[in-house]
This record gives structure tokens, C-alpha cells and sequence, in this order.
């Protein structure tokens, strides 16, 4: 048994750094594409003829990519931190803003089925919307909740993200449509 359980523990070991492995060369493959995509949406918005649809267009694309060349490193420093147990990087974030980045972003999968996008701030007096996370993971989960929500609501209804923060200082975010739903 103990033989079989170092085996086991062997073998797991060398699964792991092929994952890790594979995270890494991933990860550096996706690094150069992602690079030209953001060089060649700077030159474009650099045309003094562009108009502001288009303008504003790339400004989408740009900010995706650069939403995505994050999600990438983040990809780098998981490798990292299971390599050496160090954590995600916690800072003050202002949830409201990353809400207002997200929809922004999502704005170009709502648009096509006149789904309406809308943030809905409930907060007492004097309380911001101002967490302790990490700000990549954070516009990660909020774009996942937020784009299964417009891809699973109908023709012209409305997408609200709701922050509240209540008296014991707890924030909650809530993201309402009148799709399918999430089975409990």
C-alpha cells in the first residue's frame, strides 16, 4: 500500500509540472498575437481620418485585448503560485468601476439582441464600493456572470448589475435579467 500511495504521489507530482508546463508555453503563445492585436489597434486609432464609431470600436477591441493579455499573465502567475504558495495580489478595488469596465466590454453581446446594460449603485450614506480583492480575478467573474446573462436573455430585455453595501459594511453584487436562470 505505502508503495502504491508513493507511486501515486510520483505520478501526480509529474502530472503537475506538465500542467504547469503547458500553462507556461501557452501562455507565451498567446503573449504575441495579443501583442499584435493591441500594436496594430494603437496605429488605427492613431488615423486622424477614423471616425468615432470606428474610434470607438477599436477602443473595445483594445480594451478586450488588454482585458485578455491580463487574463494570460494571470495564467503565468498561477503557475507561480503553485509553484511558491504565494497568493493572489489584494489591493483596494472599486467594484463599481470594474462593473462599469465590464459592461463596457460586454456592451458589443448585448447590442446585437437590444439588451439594455445598466449598473443600479444601492449604498448607505457614506459607504463606497471599495473591496480588498484582486482586480483581474474580480472583472473575470463579473464578465462570466455578466456575458452568461446576455447570452441566456431574451431579445430586448435588460441586464442590471446591482452593488449595494449594507450597515454591516458586507458588499453584494447581484447581476438581474430575465433569462432562464441558475438552477438553485
Amino acid at each position: 500500500l505505502g508503495d502504491e500511495l508513493r507511486s501515486n504521489v510520483s505520478e501526480l507530482k509529474r502530472a503537475h509540472k506538465m500542467k504547469d508546463k503547458f500553462l507556461s508555453i501557452c501562455s507565451h503563445d498567446l503573449r504575441a498575437p495579443l501583442n499584435g492585436i493591441l500594436g496594430f489597434t494603437e496605429l488605427m486609432l492613431m488615423d486622424e481620418e477614423l471616425d468615432e464609431e470606428n474610434k470607438e470600436y477599436l477602443g473595445h477591441v483594445q480594451s478586450s485585448a488588454e482585458f485578455l493579455f491580463s487574463i494570460v499573465n494571470d495564467l503565468l502567475d498561477l503557475g507561480r503560485m503553485d509553484s511558491d504558495e504565494s497568493g493572489l495580489e489584494m489591493q483596494s478595488v472599486d467594484v463599481s468601476k470594474i462593473m462599469d469596465s465590464c459592461l463596457l466590454n460586454l456592451k458589443h453581446m448585448a447590442s446585437p439582441k437590444r439588451i439594455g446594460l445598466s449598473v443600479e449603485k444601492e449604498m448607505a450614506p457614506g459607504l463606497a464600493a471599495e473591496i480588498e480583492g484582486n482586480e483581474n480575478a474580480l472583472k473575470r467573474i463579473f464578465n462570466n456572470l455578466i456575458s452568461n446573462s446576455i447570452k441566456f436573455s431574451h431579445q430586448g430585455s435588460q441586464v442590471t448589475v446591482k452593488l449595494s453595501r449594507n450597515q454591516a459594511s458586507e458588499l453584494e453584487v447581484a447581476v438581474i435579467d430575465s433569462g432562464i436562470g441558475i438552477p438553485e
